[in-house]
């Protein structure tokens, strides 16, 4: 053997140990990692609120309430409900927008009136997070609002239930409907005379004239 090769040999043995057990302490703090990075890329953003009769609009024309998530960051509950029910619900075609509960950020409320994020939170005396709200025609809550998510085993069928139970609601809302307006006409009176019972004086101008009381002869014969 060389001298070269004998000097590999030793420092070889002599790094070995301390190289396995970094390469093994890598391994073990990317497996730690690995779940968090995974999560990381699938993380699920909500849209933002920032025009809520819009959003009310969108989801009026697909029959459905509009779901309005409270969020607080570094909230772990309100990643687990974004990531586990309502980004698939999105996903899926449900209109759902996020509001954040300390933001400065603006939205367009329901009355038209620009709100931050935090006033619109305080406004609905919303005072933790996460909270969920159903909403129909008007902003008006249409289901029990959800809030919290400690129990996360339940959280789903939770969720589901409040949703049937605004969409509920929201199909036996009765449509609006016109008041019928009852007209009666006395035609046995002229123009002229209907006219002079009003306090319109262009009206008895119009009617009283020569031309229209000899129109009313004619036909009244």
């Amino acid at each position: 053997m060389t001298m070269f090769g004998s000097f590999a040999c030793s420092v070889w043995r002599a790094c070995a140990p301390r190289l396995a057990t970094t390469m093994a302490l890598g391994l073990f703090v990317l497996a730690l990692a690995w779940p968090h990075l995974v999560n990381g890329q699938n993380r699920v953003v909500l849209p933002t609120a920032t025009d809520l009769p819009m959003a009310l609009a969108q989801a009026k024309a697909l029959g459905q309430p509009l779901m309005v998530m409270v969020s607080l960051d570094h909230c772990p509950y309100c990643q687990q409900v974004r990531q586990s029910h309502l980004g698939p619900l999105w996903r899926s075609g449900q209109v759902v927008v996020q509001v954040n509960m300390q933001h400065s950020e603006t939205l367009t409320d329901v009355d038209g009136q620009v709100r931050s994020h935090a006033e619109w939170v305080k406004s609905r005396k919303v005072s933790q997070a996460p909270t969920v709200l159903f909403l129909g025609p008007g902003g008006r809550e249409v289901a029990d609002r959800l809030e919290g998510a400690s129990l996360p085993d339940f959280y789903g069928a939770y969720l589901d239930e409040r949703l049937a139970q605004a969409r509920q609601r929201l199909a036996t809302q009765p449509a609006a409907t016109l008041k019928p307006v009852s007209l009666s006409f006395d035609l046995t009176q002229s123009p002229c005379a209907l006219a002079r019972q009003g306090k319109s004086e262009a009206a008895r101008n119009a009617f009283c004239g020569p031309i229209t009381q000899q129109w009313f002869w004619l036909i009244s014969i």
